[in-house]
């Protein structure tokens, strides 16, 4: 009947489903998605066409069919398991668990034993064990590679977590054929990393080694052992000589950009030599005050050999004597030419100096005789826009204004040089900033001067391979020295106090803090943030700053190593939001907080340290997966070790305790961390009651070895578990091995302190 029919007046059709007036007849696809209504379980939904379980959902909003958390896609094609069914091999466990613990969920191996711990996989699945030991997944760099950077970090992931106490230099070993390589092992969750203490050798093949003694987190061993090779880059060699008249030129500088940045100084013979160079391209460049170069620059392509055929001529530039000359220096530096040299006699200067060509401006007799002041305080005093400028021997002030400075080398102020000058010492002879360095490299700021009154001693906007040493800064407002996006910079055997911050790092890396002192500043004596990789702060002295004696803050990997840091108001170290970093070696003493202070840090190792007579000796804080080893932690008010809220750190062979002559306080404090394992250290308390061992009643930690060890007791070689000494614990030993008869209680919630030591750490011996 026409009323029926959705097209009457048309004999083939009856029926047009998606109203577009069109029967269905001819219109046999109506939601245009490329299937056929009669092979589509949702004619009329473009989006869907298979409906695999009959739920009344198609497949590409039901990605998972039989609900066990693996999508359809991965069990057909990454698995090969039945999207339809939870246990596709019928052997009792589910595909889910079955691929979560690497096992084969395609067949029954349910009383396999992947593990090999006598405990069949079923039977571990009943019992919510891991039945699968870990396995290596990937590797860096891979096996057999060639021409891998001789800054390499050796990395490995596995198939699940490691417990990193068993991921030592015995377990992960990286070897030349020769010697084992030094380093530093972190874990985090799956992944490992060997950070090599120094640069590999080039063009050297390393072998690494991982053995079963790695184990994951439920004590299942490694799957199998592994071993590969990779070998550096091979390194090559640029050399030459610098003639003058045919005679080699002595004590040229010879400065290379491009894949490194250094400089050599010619010998006697004018020989010059860069070497350790990897393929590449590199611009040379020759300096020397009072001699123009020909060619100025020279590029040269490194590829499979040494170049050794480089040669610079040199010719000597007149110098220019003011005010014998010239009456001022800004006529000197107009008349003088490109290369020269320009000395002054002593005399007073007023004048604001503008350079744009690279020569030499030195004092006679040094900056006590000879003075610059600007005559404009709103400009700098020399303003340098040219490379390969010095300065050398002035005292410099009157850049009074707004981020003016004594001496200002502007974008592209390479090779520059500022020596032996004072930039400011009084509130009459001052400026806004001593010497200001933006956008320069290989610059080299030295024995200068630059106290009072201004904000910075020595500021540096980007800046690579330069040298900021051995300069004297004081009482400035904000930072002694401060350095922004640095690369490869060295500031070293500076002395800096009552500034703000003595040195602050921000941006940078592969830079190394060395042998300076920074103390009696208004915060930290060194401070550090959001740096890259290679951040070596070593060998510095940092005392009685009014906040922290040495500060990493965002910057991972960072090397805080043989530095003095005592008397702060705060804390002697702190290490914080700045992973995979490695303390060691520092002397941490009298603070008034903590001695080092590792905080929101994970993988970090904090080892050799003495940290005596501080509030606590070591805090973690919010810390994962630290190594804290081999640190002397006596004398400290409150507590040796505290760790708070963290978990998977390892703990051995420390000395740990409170002041003798407290009455609270403790060797050791757990304050919700759980998860960290302690042995083979000493714990001791006070002769007033003050016990060795805190924990609360939500923490729950390991105090025994993971592993049996071997050791040497009295002269006795013996091997077994083995905890802590707690001075406490009686210290019965009916069989002479060092370890008491009895376990110890301890507080809160922790487990009894099993094989606890009979005497102190200093009398045991590892094998």
């Amino acid at each position: 009947m026409d009323v029926d029919d959705a097209l009457p007046l048309d004999p083939t059709e009856t029926a047009d489903t998606d109203g577009d007036g069109i029967g269905d007849n001819a219109d046999t696809d109506d939601d245009g998605d490329g299937v056929a209504d009669v092979n589509d379980a949702f004619p009329l939904d473009p989006n869907e066409w298979i409906d695999t379980d009959g739920d009344g959902m198609g497949n590409n909003v039901d990605t998972d069919d039989d609900g066990d958390n693996l999508s359809d896609w991965d069990e057909i094609n990454l698995y090969g398991t039945n999207p339809l069914d939870t246990d596709s091999d019928d052997d009792g466990m589910p595909d889910w668990w079955e691929v979560g613990h690497n096992l084969i969920p395609t067949e029954n191996d349910a009383e396999d034993d992947m593990d090999g711990d006598g405990i069949s996989n079923f039977q571990e699945y009943v019992a919510g064990t891991d039945p699968s030991p870990p396995m290596i997944q990937d590797i860096h760099p891979e096996d057999l590679t060639i021409d891998i950077p001789v800054g390499t970090i050796i990395s490995i992931t596995f198939t699940e977590d490691i417990d990193p106490a068993t991921l030592t230099g015995s377990s992960f070993m990286i070897s030349d054929g020769a010697t084992f390589i030094e380093g530093t092992i972190t874990v985090d969750g799956i992944d490992a990393e060997f950070v090599p203490a120094e640069a590999l050798l080039y063009n050297t093949t390393y072998t690494a080694t991982l053995t079963q003694d790695i184990t994951d987190m439920a004590g299942n061993n490694l799957y199998a052992g592994m071993q590969w090779t990779f070998t550096t880059a091979a390194n090559y060699a640029i050399s030459g000589y610098i003639m003058n008249s045919g005679v080699g030129l002595d004590g040229a500088t010879v400065s290379i950009g491009g894949q490194t940045i250094e400089s050599q100084v010619s010998d006697g013979s004018g020989r010059f030599a860069f070497h350790d160079l990897e393929p590449g391209t590199y611009t040379l460049t020759p300096s020397m005050n009072g001699y123009a170069f020909t060619p100025e620059t020279m590029d040269i392509q490194v590829t499979d050999s040494d170049i050794s055929d480089v040669v610079f001529s040199a010719a000597v530039i007149p110098v220019v004597h003011v005010p014998s000359d010239y009456a001022t220096i800004q006529a000197a530096v107009d008349a003088a030419a490109e290369g020269g040299t320009i000395i002054v006699d002593d005399g007073v200067y007023t004048e604001n100096v503008s350079i744009a060509k690279s020569i030499t401006i030195e004092s006679q007799n040094g900056y006590q005789t000879t003075a610059v002041v600007a005559a404009n305080a709103g400009r700098h005093v020399f303003t340098i826009n040219a490379p390969n400028v010095t300065i050398q021997g002035f005292d410099i002030s009157g850049a009074h204004n707004y981020y003016r400075a004594a001496i200002y080398f502007g974008a592209g102020s390479d090779n520059g040089k500022a020596l032996d000058n004072r930039c400011g010492y009084s509130d009459i002879y001052r400026n806004y900033i001593g010497i200001y360095v933006f956008d320069s490299n290989n610059m080299d700021i030295a024995n200068n001067i630059c106290n009072y009154w201004g904000p910075y001693g020595i500021y540096i906007d980007q800046s690579n391979g330069s040298r900021f040493s051995d300069n004297i800064i004081e009482d400035h407002g904000m930072e002694g020295i401060y350095l922004r996006d640095g690369i490869s910079c060295t500031i070293s055997g500076n002395a800096i106090t009552r500034c703000r911050r003595g040195i602050e790092v921000f941006g940078a890396e592969n830079c190394t803090i060395a042998d300076n002192s920074t103390s009696a500043n208004t915060q930290d004596g060194i401070h550090t943030i959001n740096c890259g990789i290679g951040i070596s702060i070593s060998g510095n002295t940092s005392d009685s700053n009014a906040e922290v004696g040495i500060f990493v803050e965002s910057s991972s990997h960072a090397v805080v190593m043989d530095n003095s840091a005592n008397w702060n108001d705060l804390s002697g170290i702190v290490i914080y939001s700045s992973s995979s970093s490695n303390v060691s070696r520092n002397t941490v003493t009298w603070n008034d907080d903590y001695g080092i202070y590792i905080n929101h840090s994970d993988n970090c190792t904090v080892s050799d340290n003495s940290t005596v007579r501080n509030s606590s000796g070591i805090q973690l804080n919010y810390a994962d997966n630290n190594t804290i080893l081999l640190n002397e932690c006596a004398n400290n008010d409150w507590c040796g070790i505290q760790i708070y809220q963290s978990t998977g750190n390892l703990l051995k062979e420390n000395v740990a305790q409170t002041s003798p002559y407290a009455t609270k306080g403790n060797a050791i404090m757990y304050s919700g961390g759980s998860g960290n394992i302690a042995f083979l250290n000493s714990f001791a308390g006070s002769i007033y009651g003050a016990a060795p061992v805190y924990s609360d009643n939500n923490a729950v930690n390991s105090w025994v070895s993971p592993i049996v060890i071997t050791y040497i007791y009295n002269g006795m070689t013996f091997t077994g578990f083995i905890g802590n000494y707690y001075s406490n614990h009686g210290l019965a030993d009916g069989d002479g091995d060092g370890i008491a008869d009895t376990n110890v209680d301890l507080p809160g919630t922790e487990p009894d302190g099993a094989y606890p030591m009979v005497a102190p750490l200093d009398n045991y011996h590892l094998q």
